[in-house]
């Protein structure tokens, strides 16, 4: 079974910046079937303050699609073997299908400007 997890804005769509979010969709896929979503809310306020690489590695999740993120953070989501796709924009269910049929792209953009966590 995969697990991919996203970024959770409004109306089932990516937050635009990964380390100011605090909700997270897990969609569990298995036959390349949607079985399961799951919302998981973390505690702390963004991402890089919290220990969302263990809730991940927790949850089995494999495969994380994000529009902006940090260097930092794709090196150590990268280390725990879990897979990160930048630059998606959207509705997550159309992105899921798109990852699913091999055509979601990876932009290779990052943000750099979150490699240092000073928001608050």
């Amino acid at each position: 079974m995969k697990k991919i997890a996203f970024p959770l804005a409004e109306n089932n769509t990516v937050e635009e910046h990964f380390g100011h979010c605090q909700k997270y969709l897990i969609a569990s896929v298995d036959n390349n079937v949607v079985k399961n979503k799951e919302i998981i809310t973390i505690e702390g306020g963004c991402a890089c303050k919290s220990n969302l690489v263990e809730i991940f590695k927790n949850n089995n999740v494999n495969v994380l699609i994000v529009n902006s993120i940090g260097e930092n953070a794709i090196s150590i989501f990268n280390y725990y073997g879990i897979e990160v796709f930048k630059g998606c924009k959207g509705n997550i269910d159309e992105l899921i299908e798109s990852y699913l049929n091999k055509k979601l792209k990876d932009s290779n953009v990052t943000c750099s400007h979150h490699d240092n966590c000073n928001h608050s």
